[in-house]
C-alpha cells in the first residue's frame, strides 16, 4: 500500500508496456527527480491493442486514486476524459489535438487538458 501523501499518476496506453513513449515518460519523470513508489506512484494501464478495453482501464485509474492521467494517443485521451471528466489529463503522441477536438487552441489548451503535439 502506498502512503496517502504520494500522488498517483495514471498512464493510459492503447499499446503495451514496450511502447517507446512509456519508457520515455518513465525516464523523464526520473530525470526530474521523481521516484516511482517514493515521491509519486505511477499506475500504468495497457490495452495491448484492444481499444475496447481503454474505458475500463481508465476507470481503474480513477478507482486507484489517480490525480492526473497521462494519455498516450488521442484514443487513450478520449477514454480517459470519459472516465475522468474532472481530472487533469496530459496527452502525448497526438498528431493534431485541434483536429482531434482535444483542445480548441494549441497555445492555450484550457480546461483540464494539456500536452504536446507531434505535428510537424
Amino acid at each position: 500500500m502506498r502512503p496517502s501523501d504520494i500522488p498517483v499518476v495514471g498512464v493510459l496506453l492503447a499499446g503495451d508496456r514496450s511502447y517507446p513513449s512509456f519508457g520515455s515518460f518513465c525516464g523523464a519523470i526520473g530525470e526530474l527527480g521523481y521516484r516511482d513508489g517514493e515521491t509519486i506512484q505511477i499506475e500504468p494501464r495497457f490495452a495491448d491493442g484492444y481499444l475496447d478495453r481503454l474505458l475500463a482501464l481508465a476507470g481503474e485509474l480513477v478507482q486507484r486514486g489517480a490525480e492526473i492521467i497521462v494519455a498516450i494517443g488521442a484514443v487513450s485521451y478520449w477514454a480517459a476524459r470519459e472516465a475522468a471528466p474532472d481530472l487533469p489529463i496530459v496527452f502525448a503522441v497526438v498528431l493534431d489535438p485541434v483536429s482531434a477536438k482535444i483542445v480548441q487552441n494549441v497555445e492555450r489548451p484550457g480546461g483540464r487538458t494539456t500536452g504536446c503535439s507531434n505535428f510537424d
